[in-house]
């Protein structure tokens, strides 16, 4: 791109194909996941918790899951588009499954902890 910035978040006349498209969203989910991290870094303080109360610190705090998304379908893209090794794109894959299911089982271990106290 010759160190121009803004091509890398727009599709230009060139193209409207799959590589051209592919590259621009996951660069845009790429800057995505970046400033979200940056605000979920600045809110990571007792005094950010105190400031915004309980509840708007746990809603920020679940735009971690915006994030995770946000990283596995730029990975994903890339691996794609730059014909990767597929067993680069295995390892990437298998890494993406694994933390969806340990988040998976981690939301039905609070769900299920939560519904036991409800029932006492």
């Amino acid at each position: 791109m010759h160190g121009e910035l803004l091509r890398y978040f727009t599709v230009g006349s060139a193209g409207r194909n799959f590589a051209t498209l592919g590259f621009v969203a996951a660069n845009w989910l790429g800057l995505l996941s970046v400033l979200l991290l940056g605000v979920l870094v600045s809110i990571s303080s007792d005094a950010a918790l105190r400031f915004l109360g309980k509840e708007k610190w746990k809603l920020v705090q679940r735009s971690a899951y915006v994030v995770i998304v946000a990283v596995v379908v730029h990975g994903a893209l890339y691996q794609v588009l730059e014909s990767r090794r597929w067993l680069l794109a295995l390892i990437f894959s298998l890494l993406a499954i694994a933390v969806a299911v340990f988040q998976w089982v981690g939301v039905q271990s609070h769900r299920q902890k939560r519904s036991e106290r409800s029932l006492r």
